[in-house]
């Protein structure tokens, strides 16, 4: 699914769960009710949560809730005490916020902002920047991002990733393949840095400019 139909379905979730909380808690039902508007809150925040995310992170968001949905329910039907159920409900948001920690540390391998670009620890001013060199990685399901220094520019060796293809640059990054993207690498260099950077792309037959 795409992000806007998750923020749809969570936020259409949440409207119904507050409306069975109405229901439960006029019919005299507290039990009940409390744990709609558990359901609500979860529904809410998934939408807006689910609607910033990545596709890739965006599928693990889901399988926890649709589990804790499902365990919950299965507490429900056998009549265990509401306190184990606040207890699986700090659980997911561990999960959630533990999906989202670990996404974050695998993006940060490299960032784009109005500075330059961060290889990891290492900072690359735009200045700095002739070529952006992008090839598939060495481990399955990756692609490289590698700078190349503009001429005259001297880049301080950063980090390196021993079997990665781009090893032999001064600066490199290691991100998911499913992720990537060509236009959102021209978007980034456009909006922040200089319209002169090259984009090129390394295959096992050489390298080739990227034309947009």
């Amino acid at each position: 699914m795409t992000n806007k139909i998750y923020l749809a379905v969570g936020a259409i979730a949440g409207f119904l769960f507050l409306v069975f909380a109405g229901i439960n808690f006029s019919a005299g039902d507290t039990d009940a009710g409390q744990n709609d508007i558990i359901y609500a809150v979860i529904g809410f925040a998934a939408s807006g949560l689910l609607f910033c995310s990545s596709p890739r992170i965006a599928g693990k968001i889901v399988a926890a809730i649709a589990a804790f949905l499902a365990v919950s329910a299965l507490m429900q039907a056998i009549d265990v005490p509401s306190a184990l159920g606040a207890v699986l409900f700090a659980g997911l948001i561990g999960v959630i916020v533990w999906l989202r920690n670990e996404h974050e540390k695998e993006w940060l391998a490299f960032k784009a902002d109005a500075h330059g670009l961060a290889f990891g620890p290492t900072k690359v001013t735009w200045a700095e920047i002739g070529q952006l060199v992008t090839a598939a990685g060495a481990r399955p399901g990756t692609v490289e991002i590698g700078v190349r220094p503009a001429p005259g520019a001297s880049i301080a060796a950063g980090e390196r990733i021993g079997d990665a293809a781009l090893a032999d640059l001064p600066a490199h990054a290691v991100v998911p393949a499913e992720e990537y993207s060509p236009d959102w690498l021209w978007w980034a260099v456009n909006r922040f840095g200089r319209t002169d950077v090259q984009l090129v792309e390394r295959t096992p037959e050489g390298e080739r400019a990227v034309v947009r």
